[in-house]
């Protein structure tokens, strides 16, 4: 799931950068086709990743990724992050071209059907790379790093890598576990756990012929996403955490 992580994290800091709105110049060359009856509606930098939003009336999420990711292709892009598509709700996809980055994502949001476009150098990834084990095994120890104070670690689960990305209004914490009980088990701690913050969201859906489970809820000014899939270690599961305070 590691590229994977790596478009779900992004995706984290679009949720945050959705409300704005005009704060810069609009973003030009992005090297690819927008189609005409896509409205841009802001523009941003974060973390030198530029962000394009756009809102797209009367098509589906899929329909939008389609015709984003032929678009990318037939301009030369090529496939970083497999892409993931959750019927009528999210859908994404990552590309690269020489040392550059192209992300789409979109997503129903608040009734309208949101398109992000960002665009950026892998380095800016590569400096953040986040700590881990990198072992053949499963670590029994904990890599550096901290729980999070509303999100508890599953029980008897080791952490595995831990980044912290902080700019001047966002916060944000990502944290791995891995854990021998079952992504039902996980699922079930956590969803007890979210039972009482608001806009809990659950879906599941198929990676590599493996079941995911995503989970999302917001209290006040905080927003968590979790992620429950399989582990790069055998008879393991792995516990992805987005933990984003505005």
């Amino acid at each position: 799931m590691k590229k994977l992580i790596v478009l779900i994290t992004l995706f984290v800091v679009v949720v945050g950068l959705t409300s704005i709105t005009g704060c810069l110049d609009d973003i030009d060359d992005l090297e690819f086709s927008i189609p005409s009856d896509y409205i841009k509606e802001s523009t941003a930098i974060f973390e030198g990743f530029e962000l394009t939003q756009y809102i797209v009336d009367d098509k589906t999420t899929s329909e939008i990724l389609d015709e984003l990711k032929k678009s990318a292709e037939d301009a030369g892009w090529k496939t970083y992050a497999e892409d993931f598509d959750l019927g009528p709700y999210l859908g994404g996809i990552a590309y690269e071209k020489n040392d550059e980055l192209l992300i789409i994502y979109v997503s129903e949001l608040e009734e309208q059907t949101m398109t992000f476009i960002m665009t950026g150098s892998k380095e800016h990834l590569n400096d953040e790379k986040p700590p881990t084990n990198d072992l053949d095994e499963a670590p029994k120890t904990d890599v550096d790093g901290e729980d999070l104070n509303e999100i508890p670690r599953y029980t008897d689960s080791v952490r595995t890598a831990y980044w912290h990305w902080m700019s001047t209004d966002i916060s944000t914490h990502y944290v791995t576990y891995i854990t021998e009980d079952t992504k039902s088990e996980v699922k079930d701690y956590y969803e007890n756990i979210l039972s009482d913050w608001n806009d809990y969201v659950t879906w599941q859906y198929q990676q590599d012929g493996e079941t995911v489970i995503w989970l999302s809820a917001e209290k006040q000014e905080i927003y968590t996403l979790i992620l429950i899939g399989p582990s790069d270690f055998e008879g393991y599961t792995e516990i992805y955490i987005t933990y984003t305070i505005e």
